[in-house]
Formats: C-alpha cells, sequence, structure tokens
C-alpha cells in the first residue's frame, strides 16, 4: 500500500495516521507526502519516522520510504491552481493507494478527495477525540509530542 497523505500547518498528522493504520495492522511501503510548505513536509518526515507510535514503541515508517512532493504555490485558491493540483492528485494515485485528508487546506482536501472517488481510492483522516488536544499538539515545541494517535481515530470515508 502507499499513502498519499496532505500535509499543512500541523506535522504530526501524518504520524498520527501511520500510528492508527499500525494499529490496524496496515502498514505503508510508502508514504507520498504533498505539502505546500517545504518545512512543514521535512517536520512531518521528521516526525514520522522519528517519533515512536504509544503501543509498538518504535517509529511507524523509515525515512527511506518517505517522499515529499512540494507544490509551486502557497495554497489551492483559484480555479487554475484546483484544476493543476487535482492533475498533480491523479497522477500520484494508483489502486495500490490509500488517500490520507487528515492535513492540508479544506480545498486541497477536497479536491484530493475528489479525485480519488474518481479512481476508486479509499480516502480516510484521522480525529482526535478531545478537542483539547489541538490547542496543546499546536503548541509544543516537543516533536514527538504533536501527535497523539492514542487520543485520535481513523475515519474511513470510502
Amino acid at each position: 500500500m502507499k499513502l498519499l497523505s496532505l500535509v499543512g500547518t500541523s506535522p504530526g498528522v501524518l504520524h498520527t495516521v501511520l500510528c492508527l493504520l499500525a494499529r490496524e495492522g496496515r502498514r505503508p511501503a510508502r508514504v507520498v507526502i504533498v505539502a505546500t510548505i517545504p518545512e512543514a513536509a521535512e517536520e512531518a518526515t521528521a516526525i514520522a519516522a522519528g517519533c515512536p507510535c504509544p503501543w509498538t514503541r518504535r517509529p511507524p515508517i523509515d525515512r527511506g520510504r518517505i517522499e515529499v512532493v512540494v507544490l509551486p504555490y502557497s495554497d489551492v485558491d483559484s480555479p487554475e491552481k484546483v484544476r493543476d493540483f487535482r492533475r498533480r492528485i491523479a497522477a500520484l494515485l494508483d489502486l495500490d493507494t490509500v488517500l490520507d485528508v487528515t492535513g492540508g487546506r479544506k480545498a486541497m482536501a477536497i479536491a484530493a478527495a475528489i479525485e480519488a472517488t474518481r479512481q476508486g481510492v479509499p480516502v480516510l483522516a484521522a480525529q482526535l477525540t478531545r478537542w483539547s488536544d489541538y490547542h496543546y499538539l499546536s503548541r509544543s515545541t516537543d516533536p514527538c509530542k504533536k501527535t497523539a494517535p492514542q487520543n485520535a481515530k481513523l475515519i474511513h470515508f470510502f
């Protein structure tokens, strides 16, 4: 399985998704991060490859299995950019892909989900179960405290 993951300014979400997938017995052979901010993609990579999952006590993926695609624009905020983003996402999807729309902007998540459904690709997202965790995670300076898989659940949309 390849996980195609949208990453925005909350870099811990990739780790959360990977840990929750591991708890389900699913480990992606490869992760492709799609981001608009290179630094956020790098931090997401470092957290996913360096912070252990609570139930396995090891990171959910090796750094060498993560690829980063940085978009040439900072936001998907015009009809032209939406079309371009959908084209780029479509090129990254195949029948072995699972799309993670936890991170990224809403327009990115909607456009990516549209392309995934057109190709029959499953879509999922992680959601924290405690509202107070959002504030805590956004303020943390410790990379491994920017993720909370123990307080999250996966939502499988289709």
